[in-house]
C-alpha cells in the first residue's frame, strides 16, 4: 500500500502503520525503515493536521538525527507561514542534534530568532550558549545584534564580561540587548547606563531602565 500511486491509499496505509506501532509486534524494524521515504513527503501536505500526523509517524518510526527527515524539517524553518515553521521546530526538537545548532541559527531572521533560540535551547542549551559566546568574540558588527539578542534569551552569567563592552557598541539595539541581559543578571556595572537608556530606541530597554530607577528610588 505504501507504494500505491494513489495518495489516499498511501496515507491510509501510513495511518494504519501508525496505529500498529502501539503493538510493535505487527511491523518489523525493516518495515519501519522502508516506510520512512513515503511519509516524509507528507510533511508538505496542504493540511496542517495531516502534516503533524506524518511527523508523529516519523517520530515513532525513525531514530533521531535521521538525515532525510532533518533536511525536510530544516527547510520548514525559513517558511513565512508560522504553522509550517512550527512543524519544523516541533520536529527538530526530536530529530535535531547539537552539531546542527550553527546551521539552525544561520537561518534566523528578526522575525524568527526568538523561535530558533527556543528550539536550540531544547536541543542543547549548553552548546547554544557556547556557540553564541564564540560568535560574539569573532563576528562582524552586523551579526552582533542577533547574537546579543540570543545571549539575552539565555541570560547566562558566563556572558557578563562579554556583554558589558557591548554597552558601548555603536548600534543602539546591540546596546539595548546587552543592557537588558545585564539587568536580568543583576550586574551592578549597569547602573551608570540607566539614565542614558531612557532614550534608547528599544522600548524594552527603556522599560527596564524605568523600573530599575523606580526600584532605586523606592517609587
Amino acid at each position: 500500500y505504501l507504494q500505491n500511486s494513489d495518495f489516499y491509499v498511501r496515507w491510509k496505509a501510513i495511518l494504519q502503520a501508525k496505529t500498529n506501532l502501539t503493538t510493535l509486534e505487527i511491523l518489523t524494524k525493516a518495515h519501519y525503515t522502508e516506510a520512512i521515504p513515503f511519509i516524509i513527503p507528507v510533511l508538505d501536505d496542504e493540511d496542517n493536521y495531516t502534516r503533524y500526523q506524518a511527523l508523529e509517524s516519523l517520530k515513532a518510526l525513525a531514530e533521531p538525527k535521521h538525515p532525510d527527515i532533518v533536511k525536510a524539517l530544516m527547510q520548514k524553518l525559513t517558511s513565512s507561514d508560522v504553522e509550517i515553521r512550527g512543524l519544523g521546530i516541533s520536529g527538530l526538537e526530536y530529530f535535531g542534534y547539537k552539531e546542527l545548532i550553527p546551521e539552525i541559527l544561520a537561518l534566523g531572521t528578526q522575525e524568527t530568532y526568538g523561535e530558533l533560540f527556543a528550539l536550540v535551547n531544547v536541543i542543547d542549551r549548553e552548546t547554544a550558549i557556547q556557540y553564541l559566546i564564540q560568535e560574539l568574540k569573532n563576528s562582524d558588527p552586523e551579526k552582533r545584534e542577533w547574537i546579543a539578542q540570543g545571549l539575552n534569551f539565555f541570560a547566562d552569567s558566563r556572558t557578563l564580561d562579554l556583554l558589558f563592552p557591548l554597552l558601548q557598541n555603536k548600534d543602539p539595539y546591540v546596546q539595548a540587548y546587552a543592557f537588558r541581559t545585564l539587568i536580568k543578571l543583576n550586574d551592578p556595572r549597569v547602573e551608570p547606563y540607566l539614565k542614558p537608556m531612557l532614550s534608547s530606541p528599544s522600548w524594552e530597554a527603556r522599560i527596564e531602565a524605568i523600573w530599575r530607577i523606580r526600584d532605586q528610588e523606592g517609587v
